[in-house]
């Protein structure tokens, strides 16, 4: 099950970066996720593809989801038509 779902994930190389923490004794979760991309539908694709495979729709338990983007303060300030 865990080739199926690694197998999901690697369809997304080059597209979709991920960084794994552990987190045990620290938080409620054992580990953590995190997934950037330049595209945010790519994030969409995976999480649903990955999220439905058997080994995730049999075991896993998820935590909360939270997004954003990643950008400087002036790129935000201009994003949100702050900037000079």
């Amino acid at each position: 099950m865990m080739a199926q779902h690694a197998t999901s994930g690697m369809k997304y190389a080059g597209r979709v970066q991920q960084l794994i923490t552990v987190g045990v004794g620290i938080e409620d979760w054992e580990w953590g996720v995190t997934l950037w991309a330049r595209n945010p539908e790519f994030l969409t694709h995976i999480v649903y593809e990955m999220r439905f495979d058997e080994a995730s729709a049999r075991y896993a338990e998820f935590g909360p989801f939270y997004t954003s983007y990643v950008m400087s303060p002036a790129e935000m300030l201009n994003h949100c038509r702050l900037g000079g």
